[in-house]
């Protein structure tokens, strides 16, 4: 199974999100989750890469972190994601391919029990997901590879 994460350096509630992914990753890869961020960063910070190198090494960010484009592009690069107007944005899709839930937003550990709660929301879907067979029938199935297709990996 996938999550997919639209995610930026300059968003607070990404670098939230990251820490957390990161411990997902160490928890679950090994049973078949797999992570990659779809990061939009600003035109100026695309030349250097210097703030997304940061970032990734700050957090220990070991899952494909993959510039996408700017923000403004990511409903042209995303558009299954349209009217979907926040940062981050977190995808999970099934091992059968198809996209299981969308969550908007990521609230911070100041937020105390709403971000027990999310983490917990996620914990749980992802274990739900991870328990699935994958279908005979799945018609196109979507890998961490895929995502190449939607920009650079860093």
């Amino acid at each position: 199974m996938i999550v997919a994460i639209v995610t930026g350096t300059w968003c607070p509630n990404c670098h939230d999100e990251a820490q957390y992914l990161v411990e997902l990753d160490k928890k679950y890869r090994d049973q078949g989750l797999a992570i990659v961020a779809l990061d939009f960063e600003e035109v100026e910070q695309q030349a250097s890469l210097a703030r997304v190198h940061a970032f990734v090494k700050q957090y220990g960010v070991k899952y494909p972190y993959l510039l996408a484009g700017a923000p403004a592009e990511m409903w042209e690069k995303v558009p299954q994601l349209v009217n979907l107007n926040t940062w981050p944005a977190t995808v999970f899709v099934g091992r059968d391919g198809t996209v299981r839930a969308v969550h908007s937003g990521f609230a911070s550990p100041a937020s105390g029990e709403f971000h027990a709660k999310l983490q917990k929301e996620f914990t749980e879907r992802i274990e739900q997901l991870l328990a699935e067979k994958a279908s005979a029938n799945a018609s196109t199935k979507l890998t961490a590879n895929d995502a190449g297709a939607a920009g650079r990996t860093l």
